[in-house]
């Protein structure tokens, strides 16, 4: 036996109004309410929360649609409309505006839900730097900052394309946290920085580091590695089983990461760093506008690829599914 959905939406807001939205209730009627529950708090968890969610992680895409969110994405906004939905069903007092209601409780339930993805792998629920590890640490602001980062990092779920650490983002926060110049923090020191971070964290309290920070990690996707060739650019005009090209493919990518992780727009950002690590000199508009002729060398058909609005959206798209930041 089925229930229209309308009926199920009016049975939703009478329960609601009556204050027995956690009345105890047989399985059809339990059923036909979580699933009107879910049909109402869909779209407004997307439009309330999770548009503008995707907006501050650099997601455009993801912001777009529902039908647009990348799987990692998805998966988060599940389990917040999940989250919403169940603190909604176990309400005992009467709502009378359902609406408002879902609006008002859509940040609290997410938060409780985050919290509980990270408590499932292991990572602190939240993300803060024990007195111990600040101690250990010298109290130094930018190292404090640094282990907060990876304390926050082991518990999502995305990864950092070809390496375990958002390297390049963290230099580009390094940089604005201490006003350095680009030479002063560098990708090479900040890696240097994390392995100092981990190892007075393993040392300190060795399972406490096993736990909270290896325990999760070993739940994210796996980074991509440099060497797969869906970590590269999709660029027909790179040969990537050269030795040179394959390090401009990993410079280029590494600086595409530290861009799109910034916020900034993912074709614009290809375009840029594409040209000038495999263009140099060729990097001007003027240029990249130019045809490829018949027997084009690799810098003809990469500019071409980039001056096509289609293949530039293209390449970028490949970019930040390899990143995992979509």
């Amino acid at each position: 036996m089925t229930i229209d959905v309308t009926d199920a939406q009016q049975l939703l807001r009478t329960a609601a109004a009556r204050g027995e939205l956690a009345a105890p209730r047989d399985e059809l009627d339990t059923r036909t309410l979580r699933d009107a529950a879910f049909a109402l708090a869909y779209p407004l968890v997307f439009e309330r929360h999770t548009r503008s969610l995707e907006r501050r992680k650099g997601h455009g895409r993801c912001a777009s649609s529902i039908d647009r969110l990348s799987s990692d994405c998805l998966d988060g906004f599940h389990d917040d409309v999940a989250a919403v939905v169940r603190r909604l069903l176990g309400q005992a007092v009467p709502i009378r505006n359902l609406e408002g209601w879902l609006v008002a409780n859509i940040g609290g339930a997410s938060i409780d839900a985050h919290r509980r993805r990270r408590g499932a792998t292991g990572a602190l629920q939240r993300v803060r730097v024990p007195g111990w590890l600040a101690t250990a640490l010298g109290n130094d602001p930018w190292s404090v900052e640094l282990a907060a980062r990876i304390i926050e990092w082991v518990g999502l779920p995305a990864s950092a394309g070809g390496q375990t650490w958002p390297v390049g983002a963290w230099t580009l926060l390094r940089r604005s946290f201490r006003g350095d110049s680009a030479g002063d923090s560098s990708t090479g020191r900040v890696d240097a920085e994390i392995r100092e971070v981990l190892g007075v964290m393993r040392r300190t309290k060795p399972a406490w580091f096993a736990d909270r920070i290896e325990g999760p990690l070993g739940h994210k996707q796996a980074p991509v590695a440099a060497g797969d060739p869906a970590f590269h650019v999709a660029l027909p005009g790179a040969d990537l089983t050269d030795r040179d090209d394959r390090q401009l493919a990993a410079l280029a990518i590494e600086a595409i990461e530290a861009g799109l992780m910034a916020g900034g727009d993912p074709v614009a950002v290809v375009r840029e760093i594409v040209a000038t690590v495999f263009l140099g000199h060729r990097a001007c508009a003027a240029e990249l506008a130019e045809v490829p002729q018949a027997g084009a060398d690799r810098d003809e058909i990469i500019a071409s690829l980039l001056a096509d609005d289609a293949q530039a959206r293209r390449i970028a798209t490949d970019v930040v599914a390899a990143l995992g930041l979509q």
